[in-house]
């Protein structure tokens, strides 16, 4: 009689396995609004394996939401350089950009628009056909009153995506703000 002897998981899938269980967790408690269950999870995912992205990730996304701002920071900076660390570099390369944006926005709610304007800029030229560095980087210049710079965000990512229907829109509301700017200047009212 042949038996074919079943072989054991390794360790180490055994360990992904269970890191993808709490990934998927954390990811329902955070939809769910959840933020310190989901912190709690992101806390186990980084002691089991400390080079992580997804737990730091995570943990800084539910960070932002209870304006925890400096800890949301530290934990995009690890999600970063655990990316930077991957075997493959090219497939972290949009999670990379994601949160750089997402410091980029803690800035901006901490108003350090400077810091976040250069943060942004350096994400574009990483991932220059994404949209949502455009559209954060007019928002910052909406927060500014600086309409035409906004314009002019919004316009370069047309050019990336010239029929986002986001980019119309906000393209939409930004001609009616400078025309109603420029109505209240042409009548003596400053906005």
């Amino acid at each position: 009689m042949n038996v074919k002897k079943v072989l054991s998981i390794p360790s180490f899938l055994k360990k992904a396995n269970k890191q993808w269980k709490k990934l998927q967790a954390m990811q329902s408690l955070y939809s769910e609004k959840k933020w310190l269950e989901s912190i709690s999870l992101a806390n186990e995912m980084v002691i089991s394996m400390e080079d992580d992205f997804y737990g730091f990730y995570y943990r800084g996304l539910c960070n932002f939401q209870l304006k925890f701002f400096e800890e949301a920071i530290e934990d995009f900076k690890r999600a970063i350089a655990n990316a930077e660390k991957n075997k493959f570099p090219g497939v972290m390369r949009e999670s990379i950009f994601d949160c750089n944006l997402r410091i980029a926005m803690v800035y901006r709610v901490q108003r350090n628009y400077d810091l976040a304007l250069g943060l942004i800029d350096s994400a574009i030229k990483l991932f220059p056909h994404s949209i949502e560095g455009h559209i954060l980087k007019a928002q910052i210049y909406q927060d500014l009153e600086m309409t035409i710079d906004a314009l002019d965000c919004i316009n370069s990512g047309l050019i990336v995506k010239p029929k986002n229907s986001d980019l119309f829109k906000f393209k939409d509301n930004l001609v009616y703000q400078y025309s109603r700017e420029q109505n209240e200047k042409r009548n003596g009212n400053e906005i």
